[in-house]
């Protein structure tokens, strides 16, 4: 007579191991439909994101006036505007704090603005421009806002250092501010911009297309100073009274000071 409890048991076993198969199945099943809409997902996001920049850069190709400019040269901390970028690798580097309202950054800029230029020229030291903004608050106006926001129009046509020196040849007196004519046309034609160039410049000031560049530039800057104007050789501090107080206001009397600041022989 044939074992009905051993058969019956064999028979539950088959039939759980078959329900665990199945259930083994669905899981691997629901776990490919997951990977597979999770690498969907991403494509799309992918693809979104591709799109986004590939409409950001037509934008600032085709000069959107909507659209936000980056300076060619600023630097890669969004801190400065590098005046002489073929200069890098240089033992020297300069980095100059000022605020176009600042009477006494003009100061500095009326004693030793050719010998800086002419260090920018002949690549003798990097030179970097933090071109701050906080005087607007003080004052009570926009002016070094809009200023700052021309200069660094004026880099994305190759002319920030002659429009920089321009500006500062015409600071108005404290408070009062520039006019749109001045940093829109005026300062532009002094600095050699025309032509197609001054199309590009007055378009990219009239609508503020750097003014991100200038408020990023302003709030890393004022985690470095609280005032302007200052001058940094090597990340060393020059006291300004004894630049100012300089025997001399050529490039050489200038380069020694900073680079004995610097501890550079």
């Amino acid at each position: 007579m044939p074992n009905t409890t051993k058969t019956h048991m064999s028979r539950r076993e088959i039939l759980r191991r078959q329900q665990e198969a199945e259930l083994r199945k669905q899981r691997t099943t629901r776990i490919v439909i997951i990977v597979i809409a999770a690498v969907v997902v991403i494509g799309i996001i992918a693809t979104v994101i591709a799109v986004v920049q590939k409409k950001r850069y037509d934008a600032n190709v085709n000069g959107d006036p909507n659209a936000q400019i980056q300076p060619p040269n600023l630097a890669s901390d969004g801190s400065s505007i590098i005046a002489n970028p073929t200069a890098k690798g240089n033992a020297l580097t300069i980095d100059i704090y000022e605020d176009f309202q600042c009477p006494i950054c003009k100061e500095v800029e009326d004693k030793f603005g050719p010998a800086f230029d002419q260090i920018v020229s002949s690549n003798q030291a990097v030179v970097q421009y933090h071109v701050m903004t906080f005087l607007d608050q003080n004052l009570g106006n926009d002016s070094s806002s809009r200023a700052a926001i021309a200069a660094s129009c004026a880099d994305t046509v190759g002319k920030f250092d002659a429009y920089h020196d321009a500006v500062f040849e015409n600071q108005p007196q404290e408070g009062t501010g520039y006019t749109d004519q001045q940093l829109g046309t005026t300062f532009a034609q002094d600095a050699g911009i025309t032509g197609d160039d001054l199309t590009k410049f007055q378009q990219c000031y009239t609508n503020r297309q750097t003014s991100q560049v200038v408020q990023t530039m302003n709030n890393n800057n004022l985690k470095v100073v609280q005032g302007t104007p200052d001058v940094y050789a090597n990340g060393k501090q020059i006291d300004l009274n004894t630049l100012m107080n300089l025997s001399g206001n050529d490039a050489n009397t200038l380069l020694t000071a900073l680079k004995s600041t610097a501890g550079i022989s």
